[in-house]
């Protein structure tokens, strides 16, 4: 009886969430690998046109793809046990690709939360924080068995650019609300109301909003998540107007 009564602490303990409040994503481009994307936009000055073999050898060394690795352990500490790495392959003017690595080391690509596209504007290769402590953050199940920890001061250096950042008071694409705004978050519940025309008003004209439109409602902050622990939510109008 005291070995089922384990397993199922064991099995709790694994598959619990923190469910932070307010929720939190981090990108996993750092201000490093940023800077090798962008890269392309740079190259007339980089590799100045004045002799065609010069500019070919030049253009070949600086737009050479780079990989940038995150090791992934089961618990916040280093002597932990590894549970593989997430590699980002980035290459000047393309983007980037991501891939799994597994314990056996098998290599199997992958998406971030925010469906793995590059942005020149805003955040890129986002992922939900499931949970941090100190310099260490947490990643939900999927494609991992597991949840894992990764640390990215470690992994990337302490100017690396790489926290997480809070869902605050901006618009929302919500799997099962629609576009929303959140104007509250409190304990364990987060409180919100849909998104009408002022809050994203291009035009800059009047707008009227009714009370109606106003209308907030509060929920459970874990229904933002899904089964494994990632945020149902993706930034409204990333490209601007």
């Amino acid at each position: 009886m005291k070995w089922n009564y384990l397993a199922l602490f064991i099995f709790y303990a694994k598959t619990s969430f923190a469910y932070l409040n307010p929720p939190q994503t981090i990108s996993l481009i750092s201000k490093e690998a940023y800077e090798i994307i962008e890269l392309g936009n740079s190259l007339p000055q980089l590799c100045p046109m004045k002799e065609k073999d010069l500019y070919e050898k030049c253009k070949s060394e600086k737009m050479k793809s780079r990989d940038f690795i995150y090791t992934l352990y089961e618990s916040p500490e280093e002597k932990s046990k590894k549970l593989g790495k997430i590699k980002l392959t980035v290459t000047p003017s393309k983007g980037y690709k991501s891939y799994y690595i597994n314990e056996k080391n098998i290599e199997s690509a992958f998406e971030s939360d925010d469906g793995g596209e590059y942005h020149d504007y805003g955040q890129s290769f986002v992922f939900t924080v499931a949970d941090k402590k100190g310099d260490w953050i947490q990643l939900p199940k999927r494609p991992f068995a597991t949840a894992v920890w990764i640390n990215p001061v470690k992994d990337m250096g302490p100017n690396s650019n790489i926290v997480p950042a809070t869902i605050y008071t901006t618009s929302y694409e919500s799997d099962s609300y629609g576009t929303i705004v959140f104007t509250k978050f409190q304990g364990d519940e987060v409180s919100f109301r849909k998104e009408n025309d002022a809050d994203f008003n291009c035009e800059g004209s009047e707008v009227k909003v009714t009370p109606e439109q106003l209308k907030e409602m509060t929920i459970k902050v874990e229904k933002l998540y899904d089964k494994d622990g990632h945020l149902q939510l993706s930034e409204a109008h990333r490209g601007g107007c």
